[in-house]
C-alpha cells in the first residue's frame, strides 16, 4: 500500500489535526465493559502509552508497514460517563496518575443508578 492510497497517512502527512474519539459509558467500574472500553480508549492513544493493555495494537510487527500503522492510532480519546469511583475503577483511569484520568469527564451524576419498574412498565414495588 502506498503512502497515497491511505487517506489516514495522507491526513497525517499535510498536518491535520488528530482524529477523535469518545467512548460513553454510564457507570466506570471495574467490570468487562468497562475494561473493554479502557482497553479500546488506550490503544486509540498509540503504543505508547499501552502498558498492560490487553488488545494488541502492533497488529503485526514484523511487517515492514508496523510503525506506520501503530503511528495511525494516535488519536485525541474523552470518556464520558455518569460515575467513577477512584477507589473501584481501573488504575488507567484512576486520578491523578491514570493515563486516561484527564480524558474521563463525569457528566450526567444527578442520573439514577436504579430506574424503578414502574417507570418501565412493570410492577410496583
Amino acid at each position: 500500500m502506498t503512502a497515497t492510497s491511505n487517506p489516514r497517512r495522507r491526513r497525517r502527512q499535510q498536518g491535520t489535526e488528530r482524529p477523535q474519539i469518545v467512548f460513553v459509558h454510564l457507570d466506570l467500574g471495574i467490570g468487562g465493559a468497562e475494561q473493554l472500553v479502557v482497553n479500546l480508549a488506550s490503544a486509540s492513544l498509540g503504543p505508547s502509552s499501552t502498558p498492560g493493555c490487553a488488545v494488541d495494537v502492533t497488529r503485526n510487527p514484523t511487517s515492514p508497514d508496523a510503525e506506520d500503522e501503530r503511528s495511525l492510532l494516535d488519536a485525541a480519546v474523552s470518556i464520558y460517563t455518569t460515575h467513577r469511583s477512584p477507589t473501584h475503577c481501573f488504575d488507567v483511569v484512576r486520578p491523578p496518575d491514570g493515563i486516561l484520568a484527564s480524558s474521563v469527564q463525569v457528566r450526567g451524576a444527578f442520573l439514577p443508578v436504579h430506574v424503578p419498574l414502574f417507570l418501565l412498565g412493570g410492577p410496583r414495588v
